[in-house]
């Protein structure tokens, strides 16, 4: 759809054809959507980092554990690629939970407020687009960034005596 109407048209029809199910908003990210890009927040120590290192934009996110958690920060980002920054294996066995954070671009589509988390949780907005103006940032500044959040989550989550060798290992 091109036109706000034609969005209002065939979400209509989806509902028509799908009655009883949750229907979300989707938001393509990178070139399709004028180089936004998300940062997708997987370990609340990311969160808690990202908070400190990136700055405020357009963000969003949903009740984890009966607590509000932002997964989503929005920026505008020319010529941003996708990475995804895992923990490495030995530390993080279950693949399901070894990714930490995740810029997500061309290609790459995300679940957008006004819509149903997979757990039932609303998916809210934290600044919405009408609180403020996007910020944007150097594509190489955000992948930078993004890093050295993984770097201090993985420390956060898993400093303990028994794996300060490994984690040394894995930081440079």
């Amino acid at each position: 759809p091109s036109t706000e109407q034609d969005i209002i048209e065939q979400f209509s029809l989806l509902q028509t054809q799908y009655p009883n199910q949750t229907l979300n908003n989707g938001l393509l990210v990178g070139s399709p959507s004028h180089n936004r890009v998300s940062v997708d927040l997987d370990w609340l120590e990311a969160e808690a980092l990202a908070k400190l290192l990136l700055r405020p934009t357009w963000s969003f996110g949903r009740d984890v554990d009966n607590s509000y958690h932002i997964r989503h920060m929005i920026y505008k980002s020319p010529g941003a690629v996708s990475v995804k920054l895992n923990a490495p294996k030995s530390l993080v066995s279950d693949a399901s939970q070894r990714c930490i954070i995740e810029l997500l671009s061309d290609g790459k589509q995300i679940v957008a407020p006004g819509s149903v988390h997979e757990s039932g949780a609303d998916i809210k907005w934290r600044i919405a687009p009408d609180q403020r103006d996007i910020v944007e940032i150097p594509a190489a500044d955000l992948t930078y960034r993004l890093h050295i959040i993984a770097g201090a989550a993985l420390i956060v989550r898993m400093w303990d005596e028994g794996v300060r060798n490994d984690l040394s290992m894995y930081l440079p």
